[in-house]
């Protein structure tokens, strides 16, 4: 009983000792496995980032490539420039001959002209010829505003105004427009050369081809109208030409009081001048309508003498 009580102690014992023997085997292997877990994970997250680096590269490349090959007049608003001027000048030739050499300097063209001549119908005003010019001229739309600004340069200006109108949706419809027609223009062409056989077919197709054809055409001419209006802004520009007309002068105090006191006596001359007319124009009536009162006074005065005597 004993013996086996001991033999059954020495077995525990055995046993224990070969449990703590493998643990200890087991324990220097865990670690380097952790590790070697560890080093895989930081080598393939080295690896995604590696990886994710030539692919950011490539996204921006591409954006890049995009924004260059997208059209210049997507980057901003597109604006056609209209505007209208007024100028009064001594002399008509010398005013055509620095319109002309403007108009070369800047590239510009006149796209019409309208010349007039007219004498004022006021009979106490001296007749003068009084002529007006006015021009529509076509300029780059990126040098107008220079253009304006030397134009103003030929006379005294009286009048301007400018116009700006935001075609930025119209002229992305008719691009998406006609890139869309020229689509189906190749389409149909690709269904001819292959798909149709039977003269009905082909009838059908060529019928629908010259159909988006005109289309296509419309919606070119469109488009070039567009383009040269957003090319070149347009200026109204009108020359009033008056020989005695001096340009006005900044004036100081008392000379702006004597040109009161000139006026006002400018003024009353004109008054005298039209009162005289006046008087001269009503003399014939006064003298018909005196002349009417004394036939009527003596008429009155004989018929009370006559009563008197009867």
């Amino acid at each position: 009983m004993n013996a086996r009580i001991g033999l059954l102690l020495a077995s525990a014992v055995v046993a224990s000792l070969a449990v703590s023997c493998a643990k200890r085997e087991m324990a220097p292997q865990g670690v380097p496995m952790q590790m070697e877990m560890k080093q895989a994970s930081g080598a393939a997250s080295q690896d995604s980032t590696v990886s994710d680096e030539p692919a950011s590269r490539m996204a921006g490349e591409n954006q890049a490539q995009a924004s260059e090959t997208s059209p210049p007049a997507m980057a901003g608003r597109i604006l056609v420039k209209t505007g209208g001027l007024t100028l009064i000048v001594g002399e008509a030739p010398k005013a055509q001959e620095a319109l002309n050499g403007l108009i070369s300097k800047y590239e510009a063209y006149v796209a019409g002209k309208q010349s007039e001549a007219w004498v004022p119908t006021a009979r106490y005003l001296a007749p003068s010829e009084v002529r007006q010019m006015t021009f529509t001229i076509k300029v780059p739309a990126d040098r107008f505003d220079a253009f304006v600004e030397e134009v103003k340069a030929i006379g005294s200006y009286t009048n301007e105004s400018m116009q700006i109108e935001d075609v930025t949706f119209q002229y992305v419809d008719l691009d998406a427009r006609l890139s869309n027609q020229k689509k189906v223009e190749a389409r149909l062409l690709g269904h001819l050369q292959t798909s149709a056989k039977e003269l009905k077919d082909i009838v059908e197709v060529e019928r629908e081809l010259a159909r988006v054809r005109e289309q296509i055409e419309t919606l070119t001419a469109q488009f070039k109208v567009l383009k040269d209006r957003v090319a070149f802004s347009t200026l109204t520009l009108t020359l009033s030409v008056q020989p005695d007309f001096v340009p006005p002068v900044e004036r100081s105090f008392f000379q702006q009081l004597g040109d009161k006191f000139l006026s006002s006596l400018e003024a009353l001359g004109d008054a005298v001048k039209v009162g005289t007319i006046l008087g001269l124009a009503a003399l014939p009536w006064l003298l018909v309508m005196g002349g009417g009162m004394y036939v009527l006074a003596r008429l009155i005065r004989w018929w009370r003498a006559k009563r008197k005597k009867q």
